[in-house]
């Protein structure tokens, strides 16, 4: 039997295994009381989103998170073939669109984690975006990870940049972390690339403004008047409604099939 995760008082509080990804959930007691926990929200609570993208045909792309917040492709020129979505051509606006989005993902603790294969780098392609956040690429052919507006409509964005260029044809691991902190002023944003921290930018007591610009969840394109649509590959994107830790993007980019349980700090 699979150890249970055990609260700070030592008690289980809930599953050390999902079935989300064709793992069996195995019933534990909690507390001596006789009760079995089999709830698989318990396990991945804080997963508030996750697109494997191994379609191979069709119009959608799931959701394999409990909220089924399932996409819409957009466009003709994005190719399933089971393992990944390729998009292929910069001369048509294309996208995945997740749309049942709207005020998620741009308030409290997150982490962005997706896995891309840049083919054609240019200037201004965007990864993966929702307005306000998103990953896309500098004119150094190198990724960044950016949060902003913050505070109204004409306020400061914020970005962290890896630390090298990326290199067409190979295959990336990025995490954007954000965390807010508008009680403390000890905000900040993260950039990892295949599992190493490459940048940290303090945000102070700013949070990204949610007032205004489109809320779809978008790959391979953005309604910014700048955006340019992304060459390559992408897949297993995921968002969390917390901040991973650093070993945890680490189990992420050593098996990108990892299933990363719910954090149970504070839990009672």
């Amino acid at each position: 039997m699979t150890d249970a995760i055990r609260d700070d008082n030592h008690r289980p509080v809930l599953m050390g295994v999902s079935c989300v990804d064709g793992v069996t959930l195995v019933p534990i007691e909690i507390d001596g009381s006789g009760q079995m926990l089999t709830d698989e929200t318990s396990v991945r609570a804080d997963l508030e989103g996750h697109w494997k993208f191994d379609e191979s045909s069709g119009t959608e792309a799931a959701d394999s998170s409990l909220h089924g917040r399932d996409g819409t492709i957009i466009g003709a020129n994005v190719t399933l073939d089971g393992s990944d979505f390729t998009f292929d051509n910069a001369d048509v606006l294309y996208k995945v669109r997740a749309t049942d989005t709207v005020d998620l993902f741009e308030s409290g603790d997150m982490t962005w984690s997706c896995w891309t294969t840049p083919t054609n780098l240019t200037y201004a392609q965007y990864i993966w975006c929702k307005y306000n956040v998103r990953f896309n690429i500098n004119g150094s052919d190198q990724v960044r990870f950016v949060c902003g507006r913050m505070t109204d409509a004409v306020g400061p964005a914020y970005d962290v940049t890896s630390i090298s260029p990326l290199v067409n044809d190979t295959e990336y691991h990025l995490v954007g972390q954000y965390h807010p902190d508008p009680v403390g002023g000890n905000g900040y944003i993260r950039l990892y690339v295949d599992g190493v921290l490459q940048d940290t930018q303090d945000i102070g007591a700013l949070e990204i403004y949610t007032g205004y610009g489109n809320k779809d969840l978008m790959w391979g394109n953005s309604n910014h008047g700048v955006a340019v649509p992304y060459e390559g590959k992408i897949r297993e994107s995921r968002i969390y409604s917390r901040l991973l830790t650093e070993t945890e993007i680490g189990e992420l980019y050593a098996d990108d099939t990892a299933v990363i349980t719910a954090d149970v700090s504070s839990r009672n």
